[in-house]
């Protein structure tokens, strides 16, 4: 069932990765405005293959994280479902502490 998930075919430049039950979205663009586009999109089309399968995200729990070498710290804000939510500084995903600078 989750196969379904990480076999979905993406907009370019976009992957997934999936544990358990969590799933992490990973896009690389040069301009952020692509990057929150492919964000969307990918979010998008995860949330209707979940739905499908009977399944929902927890929108209020996704989290959003910029990784960038850029020396402005800059943000984006995605959509999930009626949720926006703005990048953070630093995220934890199983249990790994990720932060936005290289």
């Amino acid at each position: 069932m989750y196969d379904r998930i990480l076999r979905l075919e993406l907009p370019r430049s976009a992957k997934i990765v999936g544990f358990a039950d969590d799933i992490a979205i990973t896009v690389v663009a040069k301009h952020l405005d692509i990057v929150e586009y492919y964000s969307n999109e990918t979010i998008g089309l995860v949330r209707a293959a979940l739905t499908e399968l009977g399944l929902h995200t927890a929108d209020q729990k996704t989290e959003v994280l910029l990784v960038t070498s850029r020396k402005v710290t800059e943000t984006i804000t995605v959509r999930a479902g009626d949720h926006y939510i703005m990048s953070a500084s630093c995220i934890r995903y199983l249990d790994v502490h990720i932060a936005a600078r290289l």
